[in-house]
């Protein structure tokens, strides 16, 4: 290389350096007055249908440009214009002038853009596909898990639909015999590559080009993904040398792909730390909120959920996943289980996610000329696996709208109505689409014995709600209260049954309730007697003395979750937690027992029921993880009135009670 490259190459990257640290922004405008706009010469075709479908303006006010000579009075205080959002009326430029900027008469807000986008892939590996005996089942089985084969008997390829991958580059994707078939029939209608501002999207990384096999790829006769009919736009959004730009080009390819008439977007690309935060995943940044206009628009939005599950210090999703109207998709292994790496829901303001899951390790087409094919981790691949999905089910039913295609691949998860905070309703079924299809293919005069139909599940979502059955043992605690007769506190035990509801409230803060039912024992220790000769007789020869009280109680608490929660289960632990409330109950049932040494020997049991308090209540505390957990609890009333004998009365038993309580969850039994 001459000196004259090494010095035009160092310059280039001292520029590069000095742009990417100058602060950028998000300058709001206050109108879009001035502007014109048509609808028929700004919209693709598919566009218009869409709208004119969905009874959606043509002269939606979102739609019109921007004011030029707001952008040109913006422009000129800034370095660099990133740029624009007809959605939001929004420039985004980079600029050390912000507080000029600020206050032009015609600027509502300035909102920093803080976020670094990234690609939702763990890690590909490189493989001769002909050699890998285990690869030609992965193959099969990343759409059989669907149920895909039911939608290729029966013609479905999401024909039709149209589909925008927003992602981070497509390499080799213009070459690759996995898109053949995409390019011989001219389904790809656009690319744009937004850092660049160019048409070219073939020349960078690749992770767009596996992300593409997932949804329409072919392996000779075999399919990597459903959607191998639907039409195809491919943006580049991902800038590496300035990663904090990657958000306003995630918003301007979301407009983007609907003026250009997508049906669907997938995006396996997220913006999340270091300049996030977990408390920020609430639906409120620019990309979610630019993912819920897109749905707003009739496009349906599937989102990677992200790969921190193994991140301790961000283990939930990234956005847009947090979108309330996105798809978000989830992780599994080829067995079932949640990926170590998938990514948490709920969102921070306490809403499910994710939606969905499909297999995270896939066959994907890779750059590799050598090897062309590879195996990749990461809700990077099932996202497009259940957007491949959505286009084949969207195929047979064009008169859904794409919020009723989201709720319809919701209820066709495995799992639904129960929801998983890594799995979502489960993986969607497409028998749930084809069996609904069967009922309105067979002519009416057929339908007269019911049994004979598949009948399509009716399931009722009750996902916000758990329910446990849990079992606790403890023991008494001596107190300061006084007791008559001392105690064996090692011996005197307590056990009891319970079934608890615990309900959401957000991510870290859950209420509950629970009845249950158990008994205390307290045994007591060397006996005492009163000075009658009958009474010493029986006090010397006492064996054993205790007194058994049953309960019902019911319990109502608040749970406080402190920590990430267990990670290697598919089941919905609340991971390190702390619980308090209080208690109150019924003591149905009390029998005093004494078995004493006879003259001859033998031993006598004397069994009595004392007029035992029937109410007590107090407060529970307790420190668990996963399904074991520590309690306390202390009885604030008196067991006062206690007679044993006509002699001898009771005034107090110890009110502090230690032990451990174990759970049962009883999403167990509904996991499939």
């Amino acid at each position: 290389m001459s000196i004259k490259r090494i010095l035009i190459f160092i310059l280039l990257l001292v520029w590069t350096g000095i742009s990417s640290a100058q602060d950028l922004y998000w300058v709001l405008f206050t109108d879009k007055q001035d502007t014109d706009f048509d609808p028929y010469e700004y919209f693709d075709e598919k566009a218009i249908h869409r709208r004119e479908q969905l009874e959606i303006g043509l002269y939606d006010s979102t739609d019109y440009p921007l004011n030029e000579s707001y952008v040109a009075a913006v422009s000129h205080l800034s370095e660099n214009v990133v740029g624009e959002s007809r959605w939001f009326n929004a420039l985004a430029v980079s600029t050390y002038r912000i507080d000029e900027i600020r206050i032009l008469p015609f600027v509502a807000s300035v909102t920093p853009i803080l976020s670094e986008g990234i690609v939702a892939e763990v890690s590909t590996e490189s493989f001769h596909y002909s050699d890998t005996e285990d690869s030609s089942w992965l193959l099969s089985s990343q759409l059989l898990r669907m149920q895909g084969e039911m939608f290729t008997a029966r013609g479905f390829d999401g024909k039709g639909v149209r589909i925008a991958v927003l992602d981070a580059g497509y390499k080799m994707a213009d070459t690759h015999p996995a898109f053949q078939h995409l390019h011989d029939h001219h389904q790809i209608i656009q690319t744009y590559n937004f850092p660049s501002k160019k048409t070219d999207v073939y020349q960078q990384e690749a992770h767009g080009t596996m992300v593409l096999s997932c949804i329409a790829g072919m392996n000779d006769n075999t399919k990597l993904g459903l959607a191998t009919g639907s039409e195809f736009l491919l943006a580049v959004i991902s800038d590496r040398l300035a990663p904090l730009k990657s958000e306003v080009y995630w918003v301007m390819a979301a407009e983007w792909a609907d003026r250009d008439g997508a049906d669907i977007i997938n995006s396996s690309f997220g913006i999340a730390f270091p300049h996030y935060q977990p408390k920020d995943m609430d639906g409120t940044s620019m990309a979610a909120r630019a993912a819920n206009k897109a749905a707003s628009k009739g496009i349906l939005v599937c989102q990677s959920m992200g790969n921190a599950g193994g991140r301790p210090s961000w283990y939930t999703l990234v956005t847009p996943a947090d979108a309330d109207s996105v798809l978000s998709v989830g992780a599994i292994t080829e067995y079932s289980w949640p990926s170590p790496f998938t990514s948490w829901g709920p969102t921070a303001d306490g809403r499910l996610k994710p939606n969905v899951c499909a297999f995270g390790t896939a066959i994907v087409a890779d750059n590799s000329t050598k090897n062309p094919y590879a195996y990749g981790s990461g809700t990077s691949f099932s996202s497009p696996l259940v957007a491949g999905f959505a286009a084949c089910a969207w195929q047979y039913h064009s008169d859904w709208s794409n919020m009723e295609l989201k709720s319809k691949i919701e209820e066709s998860g495995d799992l639904f109505p129960q929801h998983d905070w890594r799995l979502g309703f489960g993986v969607p079924q497409a028998s749930y689409f084809t069996k609904r299809a069967l009922l309105e293919e067979i002519p009416r005069e057929i339908l007269v014995d019911s049994t004979e139909v598949p009948q399509v599940e009716k399931r009722h979502n009750n996902d916000n709600y758990f329910f446990d059955l849990y079992t606790s043992w403890g023991f008494v605690a001596p107190t300061c209260a006084a007791d008559h007769k001392p105690l064996h506190y090692g011996k005197s035990e307590s056990f009891l049954a319970g079934y608890r509801f615990r309900g959401h409230i957000c991510k870290w803060y859950l209420l509950g309730g629970g009845i249950e039912m158990g008994a205390t024992w307290y045994n007591f220790k060397e006996p005492r007697f009163d000075g009658t000769v009958e009474d010493e007789y029986r006090y010397m020869h006492l064996k054993k003395e205790n007194l058994r009280v049953s309960f019902l109680t019911a319990e109502f608490f608040q749970r406080f979750r402190l920590w990430k929660p267990f990670r290697e289960s598919t089941l919905r632990y609340d991971g390190l937690f702390i619980d308090a409330g209080i208690f109150v109950g019924w003591n149905f049932s009390a029998r005093h027992k004494t078995i004493a040494k006879q003259p001859d020997s033998r031993s006598s049991v004397t069994t009595t029921a004392p007029d035992i308090s029937r109410l007590q209540w107090g407060v529970r505390a307790r420190l668990g993880y996963g399904i074991l957990s520590a309690y306390a609890q202390y009885r604030f009333n008196r067991l006062e009135k206690r007679t044993f004998y006509a002699d001898e009365k009771v005034t107090d038993f110890p009110r502090l009670e230690v032990g451990l309580q174990i759970v049962i969850h009883l999403d167990w039994w509904q996991f499939r």
